[in-house]
């Protein structure tokens, strides 16, 4: 039932080699539109004269063949950089540019308005065939700040962006720090951002800011003490040190930068890196333990105090149920301590300008519904969520690749017994939050 990313995000830079200052980009999960998707990746750093010194992205195209464009771009006027993509492991040379308006492409560049701002920065459109290429990003004579990207020009095609990480030295001036940049596409993205010290020196702190306002929505310092450390325990993605910084966010479309800055002013060489969620990259699950448990007992009884849902929320009972009896199951009741508790999470979400990031530590089932420009009723809601057994195999218990289906097992599970919602809006955007007990999507268990 739960899609997982393949641990190759982790295998790729110790193939690239931790000496390089390496720029990680890979596409690679499936998908059938371009409704919830990555659509680009950039990364900041400096860019030396020595080999050991280049910016060194590595890309991987999985299932199909897939057009992107990769550009290096001067930051500081200083540095002129040269552009050359390679096959790995062999080291074969099949793309290079170094001035994009003597390049072969040129004029699909300018068409497609995807031309660099500096004349003497490069570019290069190219359809990659399944497996890796680094692409190194060096100087043409002297040293400077530079800028590696990669776009999808086939942003409906099967694969879609996954992923970065890039690894550079850090010191105390903010113009140094190192930066990220991603853009995230249609729906909200279900991301994992971390900052590891690579040479056991350097103290990683981790921002996550909106793009251009430079508004802070997230930040880290230390992972085991921030809110999504047992999430990222549970799926394995925790960073290996204790002073490394990691985060487990949602992040609704636009354009955002990840920041690493040293915590305590003194310079280091750390990794940046910035994720699809390997367990629900655009979906509302519930993150499995390694070991199936039943469900904790609230210690706060959840016997609903009222009969029926408040007039706002009038019929999402009644809509749950109706999916609920179409698979054989008993229907939900209103829990009215659960609608207390999800509006509570609700209202801390207003204040992350709606971001769709599930709770910590939460000892209830939860969905989550996100809209802007249109008021959803309580039926539509839970037929959203519901919407998705087309996704869902029930004999093998499997979610199509790519798909989605935790919502709808969640609304169909059969030993829960109530339901609570509550709602906030942010502008025209609305963030919906029902909660479950007991909780649904236990791992390796079917839905009823």
């Amino acid at each position: 039932m739960y899609y997982r990313i393949q641990n190759t995000l982790n295998l790729l830079p110790k193939l690239l080699g931790w000496g390089l200052a390496i720029s990680l980009l890979f596409s690679m999960m499936t998908a059938s539109a371009a409704t919830n998707r990555v659509g680009g990746f950039g990364t900041r750093s400096y860019v030396g004269t020595e080999p050991m010194n280049y910016l060194i992205a590595g890309i991987l195209i999985n299932v199909s063949p897939k057009k992107v464009v990769i550009r290096a771009s001067s930051l500081d006027g200083v540095l002129n950089p040269k552009l050359v993509v390679k096959t790995y492991p062999q080291g074969t040379t099949i793309y290079a540019n170094n001035d994009w308006m003597a390049g072969t492409s040129v004029t699909e560049l300018q068409q497609r308005n995807w031309a660099p701002a500096g004349k003497a920065d490069a570019a290069l459109i190219a359809t990659l065939n399944p497996g890796l290429y680094t692409v190194e990003v060096m100087p043409e004579t002297v040293a400077g700040v530079g800028i590696v990207e990669i776009y999808e020009l086939d942003g409906v095609g099967t694969v879609k962006l996954g992923g970065i990480s890039t690894r550079s030295r850090i010191d105390g001036n903010s113009v140094n720090n190192l930066i990220a940049g991603v853009w995230i596409q249609g729906e909200p993205k279900y991301l994992i951002a971390r900052a590891v010290s690579v040479d056991g020196v350097f103290n990683p702190k981790l921002d996550i800011k909106s793009y251009p306002s430079a508004t802070l929505l997230y930040s880290n310092n230390d992972w085991g003490s921030g809110a999504s450390a047992t999430e990222l325990q549970q799926i394995k993605w925790n960073p290996p040190g204790a002073k490394d910084a990691a985060l487990s966010v949602v992040l609704n479309p636009g354009l955002y930068t990840v920041e690493v800055s040293p915590q305590d002013g003194v310079a280091g060489v750390g990794l940046v890196e910035l994720y699809e969620h390997p367990i629900y990259p655009g979906n509302g699950e519930t993150a499995p333990t390694t070991t199936p448990t039943t469900p904790t007992t609230p210690t706060t009884p959840t016997t609903p105090t009222t009969p029926t849902e408040p007039a706002e929320f009038s019929g999402i009972v009644a809509a749950h149920n109706e999916w609920r009896s179409k698979v054989g199951v008993a229907g939900l009741t209103w829990s009215s301590t659960l609608a207390t508790y999800a509006q509570q999470w609700a209202n801390t979400l207003q204040a992350q300008n709606c971001a769709m990031q599930h709770r910590d530590n939460n000892q209830y089932g939860e969905n989550l519904y996100w809209s802007s420009g249109s008021s959803p009723t309580p039926k539509s809601v839970v037929d959203s969520w519901a919407s998705e057994i087309a996704n869902y195999t029930y004999a093998t218990n499997t979610c199509a690749t790519g798909k989605v289906c935790g919502h709808y097992t969640q609304v169909v599970w059969k030993d829960t017994k109530e339901v609570g919602c509550g709602k906030a809006s942010c502008g025209s955007a609305q963030i919906w939050v029902c909660n479950y007990n007991p909780a649904g999507n236990w791992y390796g268990q079917k839905p009823y």
